[in-house]
């Protein structure tokens, strides 16, 4: 069992142990990618950080793998924070947005992600069944990637 918290940061320099990362796809400002995965719910795609990885890397690898879309940019909204309880270990999960691109099917060689669906965005924590955490992470995500957007004039 995990104690599970979000925190907003673009600093990841003082993390941890480090060992996945996470997005929140959006295809435009109203819509995102899910997977569904072969256990029949519904997720977001991010994986574990394979050696020498950077976390950058990651992030795109694993969009295309599950969700068989390509990064056209991203960035950082913080990390979760993992406590594993009883014995107090604690891990760290990086969490982005990104503006993908949805260009063939999902390419999982694990075969756990079986197919997408691209969601407005309004519906995502209902598909995702995450509750009010999920909620908080989808709202903060999409906060930070208008935020870059509107910074950037697209």
């Amino acid at each position: 069992m995990h104690d599970l918290e979000l925190y907003e940061s673009d600093d990841i320099s003082d993390l941890g142990f480090t060992n996945q990362a996470q997005a929140v796809p959006f295809v435009d400002d109203d819509h995102i990618v899910i997977f569904k995965h072969i256990d029949g719910y519904y997720s977001l795609p991010g994986g574990t950080v394979e050696e020498g990885e950077k976390f950058e890397d990651t992030l795109k690898r694993e969009i295309m793998e599950e969700s068989g879309c390509e990064v056209l940019d991203f960035g950082l909204i913080g990390y979760v924070k993992g406590t594993e309880i009883p014995s107090g270990k604690v891990k760290y999960q990086l969490r982005y947005w990104a503006h993908v691109k949805p260009v063939s099917k999902p390419q999982d060689p694990d075969g756990k992600a079986l197919d997408i669906e691209i969601v407005e965005f309004k519906d995502a924590n209902k598909k995702l069944n995450w509750g009010e955490r999920g909620q908080i992470l989808l709202d903060l995500a999409a906060r930070k990637y208008k935020e870059h957007k509107h910074k950037d004039g697209k």
